[in-house]
C-alpha cells in the first residue's frame, strides 16, 4: 500500500565516512538500527538527486538538533549522497580539530556555503535554536538566511535550501503546557532524552519528507533590492509553511480541551439566542434549557483521543490482512489528498456500503501518515461498548431525524461550524444509510445542508469535499442485505449482534478498493451555478444543496472501481436467465472490460491479468454458493442457484452506471424488433427509460443527456453495433453479440415497476399506508416469483419497489400524504434528568398515506401503465 523508502531491514552498517566527526561516526553507528526503521521516501531521493546536479542544496530543518543531523547523514550514506556537516562545532570538536589540524574544510566537505561552493555538495540550516515554547523568533537565523542571499549574489553556484520535514509522531499537539514539557522540552522541540525515547518508540512510524527547494537566486537583483530584510522573511515564510503544512496534514491542528469546544458551543450567539427563545416558549428559566442543551451536545460530541485511534488502527491492521488482500489504494489521489490537507481541512464523503466503512477509510489515513477525520455517525452506532470507542476515534453520534427539534438542530450545525474552524476534517455519509443494492443511493441533503450554511455565514473560509469510492470483492453484511431486500427487518445494532461479527473475521473475503473522485471546492461550485454566497435567497441555497448532493454523488461513481467480482457478477445476470457457459461467460467479460475500459473508469489493477482474476472470481461465488458448477463432457458451465441472483446483483450494480445510457440504448431499440429504427422514434422511447430509471441511476441535476447520448451512439457505432444512417440507426455486424447483452442489464428493474404497477390496484378508491402497501407488493412479489412470473429473483426487491412507488409519485400517478406526529419531550420525568443515556429523543414520527391520482383511480389507467413498462420487457422476444 504505502511506497516505503529503503526501510534498511537487510542493509549491512556500512563504514562511517572520514570527514564526518569521530562522535558523529560513533552515534550514526551506535543508533543505526533505530534509524533504518525511519521512512526516508524515494521521492525524497530523487529530489535530492536532481538539485544535486544543478547546484548545492541546503537542507532546512526546523528546530536544532543533533539527531535530525545524524538521520540525514545516515540515509545520504545509504543512497550515495554527499554528507553535511554541522555548521558550528562544539567546543569537543574545536579542540579534536586543533589536535587532528582540521579546518573550515574537511576533506572537501565544507560546513556553511562561502565563495568556493560547488555544484553536488550539501549543508544543513536550524531556523531555529530555542526560544520559548509556540515561538518562532530565531533573529540568528533570518540573519543566516540573508547571509546566504548576499553570498549568491557574488556564487555563479546556485544555492537551493530544501526544507526537511521529520515527522516523530501523529498524535495532536496539546495546546495545554504539561510538567514533562517543561522538564523535557515539548513534542515539537523536546529536548535530549524525550527525543532519545522518541526515536525509539517511535522510529517505525516516523517519517521525513522533503520540500520543493527555493531557488536563491530567484530571491537576489531587483527582488531583494526592492524588498531588502522582507524578502529574507518571505523565504523563511514559504520554509515555515512547509514544515508546518506537513506537520498539519499529519497531526492535525493543535488540540484543545473537549469542554472548551463544547463551552464555546453553547456561549456562541446562535445558541444563546435559540435557547432564549425556547425559554420563554415553554415558560421556563434559562438555566433549565442551558442544561438540556448541554446533555444533548455531550452525548453527540467527539472525544478524540489519538491513543484511541492508534490501538483501532493497529487492530484492523491485522483483521485486514485476513479478511481483505489485498487492499488497493489510490495512490495519485493519497498524494493529491495530502497538498489538500495542507491547505487546511477537508470533509471526506464516502460511499456506504458495509460498517466496516466507518474504519477503513480512517485507518488507511493513519497508515499513510495523515491525520482520520472526525465521523459522523448515526446514534444506533452509540451502544456499549463500542459507542464509548467509537466517540475516542472521533464519531459525532446524531439522530437521525432532529427536524422539529429547533435546539437540537441549531447546537448540531454550531458544533461541527466550529470543529471546522479548528481545523478539524470530517467525514458523512451522504447516502444516509448502507447501500442494500450495490448501488448509489439518492443524496441525503441534512448534514450538506449545515456545511453549505456554514460556507454561506463566512465565505471567506472556503469547505472542500472529497468524494471516496470503498468497494469489496465481497461484503461481510452480504447476507443480511439480502434478507432485507426480500423484506426482512434490519437488526438492530448491539453488543451481543457485534460478538456475532467475530465469526467472520476468520473468513477471506477478497480486495479491498478505496478510490478517490475529485474535490470539489464549495466557492468554486457556487461560481460555476452562478450564486453570490453573500447574497443568495433561500431558493438558491436549497437548489445550491441539492446541486451539490447529485454532484458528490456523480463523483464517488466516477471513482467507483470495476472489480473481477462485478464484472462476473454483470456478465452472469446479463447473459442469461439461470446459466452460463464458461466460454461464453469470458466473451462476455472481454466485452464488460473492453466497453470500462474505453470510457475511462477506473479498472482493478487485478484485471491486468483478466482471466486469471475473472476465473479467481468465479471461484469466490463457487465457494459462497451463489454459483454451481457443472461439466458437462469437455465444457464448464455456471448456474445460478436459488439465491444467487441477489447475491451477485450487489456486485453487478457497483458498476451498473457505467452502462446506463448505452443500456438505454439498446433496451429501446430491442422495442422495434426489427434492423432498425427511426432515431426520432428511439429517443422518445430513450427518454421515457431515462425518466422511468431516474431513481436507479443517480446523475447530478447539469447532467448532459445529449452529451452522453452521443459518445455512446459513437461507440456504438465504432463497434460496428448499432450504426447511424442519417435519421435511422441500423445494426450492425456485432449487433446480435451485444444489444441484448446490453439491454438485459436493467430487465430486473423493469420486471419489478411492472409488478408495482400491477399492485397499485390495491389503492383503487381508498388511501393506505405506504408500509401496509409495501407488504402487499412484497407479498405479490414473493408468489410472482415462485411461480415464475418474476424471471429474475433480484425483481423482487424492497429497495427496487420503493424506487418505483417515487416514480410514480413523481409522475402524478400516486399522491403522498404526510404527517408528522410529534414525539418531542417537553417536561422531562424526574428520573430521567440526571441520566442523558435514558433521555428519550426528541423529534417526530413520519407517517406516509398514499392514494391514486383522479386521472388514474381506475384498474383500466393502472392496466395501460403496467402495459406500458411491460412492453420493454416483451422487447426481450425480439429479433436478438
Amino acid at each position: 500500500m504505502k511506497e516505503r523508502s529503503e526501510t534498511m531491514e537487510n542493509t549491512e552498517i556500512f563504514p562511517m565516512p572520514s570527514h564526518l566527526p569521530p562522535f558523529s561516526r560513533f552515534w550514526i553507528w551506535l543508533l543505526s538500527f533505530f534509524f533504518r526503521k525511519i521512512k526516508f521516501y524515494k521521492k525524497n531521493v530523487a529530489l535530492i538527486q536532481k538539485y544535486l546536479k544543478k547546484g548545492a542544496i541546503v537542507h532546512v530543518i526546523q528546530y536544532e538538533n543533533y539527531m535530525d543531523y545524524l538521520i540525514l547523514n545516515f540515509f545520504f550514506k545509504v543512497h550515495d549522497l554527499p554528507p553535511v556537516l554541522l555548521p558550528e562545532k562544539s567546543w569537543f570538536q574545536r579542540v579534536l580539530d586543533a589536535l587532528t589540524g582540521r579546518g573550515r574544510v574537511d576533506g572537501g566537505f565544507r560546513r556553511v556555503p562561502d565563495k568556493n561552493t560547488k555544484t553536488g555538495q550539501q549543508f544543513i540550516l536550524f531556523l531555529q535554536r530555542g526560544g520559548s515554547f509556540l515561538s518562532v523568533r530565531a533573529r540568528k537565523e533570518i540573519d543566516a538566511i540573508q547571509e546566504l542571499v548576499e553570498l549568491q549574489k557574488d556564487l555563479e553556484t546556485p544555492l537551493y535550501l530544501m526544507p526537511q520535514a521529520f515527522l516523530w509522531s501523529r498524535r495532536p499537539v496539546s495546546m495545554i503546557r504539561t510538567l514533562r514539557d517543561v522538564l523535557f522540552g515539548n513534542a515539537l522541540n523536546p529536548g535530549r532524552f524525550r527525543r532519545f525515547v522518541i526515536l525509539v518508540r517511535h522510529c517505525r512510524t516516523a517519517f521525513v519528507r522533503s520540500g520543493q527547494p527555493l531557488k536563491l537566486q530567484d530571491w537576489t537583483s531587483e527582488i531583494f533590492g526592492e524588498h531588502g530584510m522582507n524578502a529574507v522573511k518571505e523565504i523563511r515564510w514559504r520554509l515555515f509553511k512547509f514544515l508546518s503544512e506537513e506537520r498539519m496534514a499529519v497531526t492535525g491542528p493543535m488540540s484543545r480541551p473537549r469542554t472548551w469546544i463544547l463551552e464555546s458551543v453553547l456561549n456562541s450567539e446562535n445558541v444563546v439566542s435559540v435557547m432564549k427563545e425556547i425559554a420563554e416558549e415553554e415558560g421556563k428559566p434559562i438555566e433549565k434549557i442551558q442544561e438540556r442543551a448541554a446533555r444533548q451536545l455531550d452525548y453527540l460530541a467527539a472525544d478524540y483521543k489519538y491513543s484511541f485511534i492508534w490501538m483501532a488502527s493497529t487492530t484492523l491492521a491485522n483483521t485486514m490482512e485476513v479478511m481483505y488482500d489485498p487492499v488497493l489504494t489510490d495512490r495519485e489521489g493519497m498524494e493529491r489528498l495530502r497538498e489538500y490537507l495542507k491547505e487546511g481541512s477537508v470533509v471526506y464523503v464516502p460511499s456506504h456500503k458495509s460498517h466496516l466503512d466507518y474504519l477503513a477509510w480512517s485507518h488507511l489515513l493513519h497508515v499513510e501518515g495523515l491525520v482520520p477525520p472526525h465521523i459522523i455517525a448515526g446514534e444506533n452506532l452509540a451502544f456499549w461498548p463500542m459507542g464509548y470507542l467509537f466517540r475516542r476515534m472521533g464519531a459525532i453520534f446524531i439522530r437521525r431525524s432532529f427536524k422539529n427539534d429547533r435546539l437540537y438542530s441549531t447546537i448540531l450545525r454550531q458544533y461541527l461550524a466550529r470543529m471546522f474552524q479548528e481545523g478539524y476534517s470530517q467525514e458523512f455519509f451522504i447516502e444516509g444509510t448502507r447501500s442494500r443494492t450495490g448501488k448509489l443511493l439518492a443524496p441525503k441533503f441534512g448534514i450538506l445542508s449545515v456545511y453549505v450554511d456554514a460556507f454561506l455565514n463566512n465565505p471567506s473560509r472556503d469547505i472542500r469535499f472529497v468524494p471516496i469510492s470503498i468497494i469489496y470483492s465481497r461484503l461481510v453484511e452480504e447476507g443480511s442485505h439480502t434478507k432485507e431486500l426480500t423484506g426482512g427487518e434490519k437488526a438492530k445494532e448491539s453488543t451481543s449482534s457485534l460478538l456475532k461479527v467475530f465469526g467472520v473475521l476468520r473468513l477471506r473475503y477478497g480486495a479491498m478498493y478505496q478510490q478517490m473522485g475529485k474535490l470539489i471546492s464549495l466557492r468554486e461550485f457556487c461560481e460555476r451555478l452562478g450564486y453570490d454566497p453573500q447574497n443568495i435567497t433561500e431558493r438558491e441555497r436549497r437548489g445550491l444543496v441539492e446541486s451539490l448532493g447529485y454532484e458528490i454523488i456523480h463523483h464517488i461513481n466516477k471513482a467507483t472501481v470495476v472489480t473481477p467480482t462485478s464484472v462476473v457478477a454483470l456478465a452472469m445476470l446479463a447473459a442469461s436467465r439461470k446459466g452460463v457457459a464458461k466460454v461464453k461467460l469470458m466473451e462476455h467479460s472481454a466485452k464488460i472490460l473492453d466497453f470500462v475500459k474505453e470510457i475511462g473508469a477506473p479498472v482493478s489493477p487485478l484485471l491486468d491479468n483478466w482471466e486469471a482474476s475473472i476465473q479467481e472470481a468465479v471461484d469466490l461465488f463457487l465457494k459462497e454458493e451463489s454459483l454451481e458448477e457443472h461439466r458437462i463432457g469437455s465444457e464448464t458451465v455456471y448456474v445460478l442457484n436459488e439465491n444467487g441472483r441477489r447475491a451477485l446483483d450487489f456486485y453487478k450494480n457497483n458498476i451498473l452506471h457505467s452502462f446506463f445510457i448505452v443500456s438505454l440504448i439498446a433496451l429501446a431499440f430491442r422495442t422495434f424488433k426489427s434492423s432498425e429504427a427511426r432515431m426520432e422514434d428511439l429517443r422518445k422511447r430513450i427518454d421515457f427509460l431515462f425518466g422511468l430509471f431516474k431513481e436507479e441511476i443517480v446523475y447530478p441535476h447539469h447532467f448532459d443527456v445529449e452529451r452522453d447520448l452521443e459518445k455512446a451512439f459513437d461507440y456504438l457505432g465504432k463497434h460496428d453495433i448499432l450504426v447511424r444512417e442519417g435519421d435511422v440507426l441500423k445494426i450492425g455486424k456485432l449487433a446480435d453479440l451485444y444489444v441484448a447483452f446490453f439491454s438485459r442489464m436493467f430487465s430486473n428493474f423493469l420486471e419489478s415497476y411492472w409488478l408495482v404497477a400491477l399492485g397499485l390496484s390495491h389503492l383503487v378508491g381508498k388511501r393506505m399506508n405506504q408500509k401496509k402497501l409495501m407488504k402487499l407488493l412484497l407479498e405479490e412479489g414473493k408468489k410472482m416469483s415462485l411461480i415464475g412470473e418474476l424471471t429474475r429473483d433480484e425483481a423482487f426487491s424492497k429497495n427496487n419497489f420503493l424506487n418505483a412507488l417515487t416514480y410514480f409519485i413523481n409522475r402524478g400517478v400516486l399522491i403522498k400524504h404526510e404527517a408528522f406526529v410529534d414525539t418531542t419531550v417537553t417536561v422531562l420525568p424526574r428520573d430521567l434528568r440526571s441520566d442523558p443515556k435514558k433521555l428519550k429523543k426528541a423529534g417526530s414520527k413520519r407517517k406516509t398515506d398514499l392514494e391514486l391520482s383522479e386521472a388514474f383511480n381506475s384498474t383500466e389507467a393502472l392496466e395501460e401503465i403496467a402495459k406500458e413498462i411491460r412492453f420493454y420487457l416483451d422487447g426481450e422476444g425480439s429479433m436478438f
